[in-house]
């Protein structure tokens, strides 16, 4: 099916191979979608459908953290190999047209129906695709919005900005980061499973959600600065 969309979607720029990309043993981003889909699977089964508690996230941040550290690893080399075949394709005459067109009619034909089911759910997706759907009702105004704003000083812009993001993507992978923040995460985590803020809900964490975490950060912070002045001495 994800062949079969590819084309679809891309027509015929053959410059963009998802087996060249993704689903060949040595592709560049192959490693990154096998275990993404992978943990998919496993979150699907870990979390269900329910309601998620502060401790089962907890749980679940050594999973996180190795994505992390295998995305710092193979996340580069695969954004650089997806980014050089679609420049390819926008060599071709007529390509930015051909993909309006197709991403149009993939949407009607298969996202449709998933974006206005997210859209009655109430859950941070499901406002933003709440907002997306009624102000965008067709590939035609976003061309229009791309032609109108996106100039050359806009792409140049992003260009930099992306050299940037990748940049401090790359130090704060080699740094050591990953497990740090995962480290930082955990304990933050664990600390606010409690009963005043009993499941994750970023819709409704002002309040008891909010003022525990104020705790657990004041705490934490207490901590660091009275490590800091114990090494400071020694």
């Amino acid at each position: 099916q994800a062949l079969i969309g590819e084309r679809t979607v891309i027509g015929h720029c053959t410059s963009f191979s998802l087996n060249s990309l993704v689903f060949d043993s040595d592709a560049p981003c192959n490693i990154l979608f096998e275990e993404g889909y992978c943990y998919g699977k496993y979150a699907k089964d870990y979390y269900g459908s329910g309601s998620v508690s502060y401790g089962k996230v907890a749980d679940d941040v050594d999973n996180i953290a190795k994505l992390g550290n295998l995305a710092c690893e193979h996340g580069r080399a695969c954004f650089e190999a997806v980014r050089d075949a679609l420049v390819e394709c926008n060599k071709k005459a007529g390509f930015l047209d051909e993909l309006y067109i197709n991403l149009e009619a993939a949407y009607l034909l298969h996202g449709k129906k998933v974006v206005e089911d997210l859209a009655s759910k109430e859950t941070i997706l499901g406002e933003l695709a709440e907002f997306g759907t009624s102000r965008i009702h067709s590939m035609q105004q976003v061309k229009e919005f791309i032609e109108t704003h996106v100039t050359e000083g806009v792409m140049a812009d992003a260009a930099s900005a992306s050299q940037a993001v990748q940049k401090a993507a790359a130090e704060f992978c080699d740094s050591g980061c990953v497990d740090q923040t995962a480290s930082f995460a955990k304990r933050l985590f664990i600390a606010m499973d409690d009963d005043t803020c009993p499941a994750v809900d970023p819709l409704n964490f002002c309040g008891d959600c909010q003022e525990l975490a104020g705790s657990v950060m004041d705490a934490i912070l207490a901590a660091s600065r009275k490590l800091s002045r114990t090494l400071q001495r020694e």
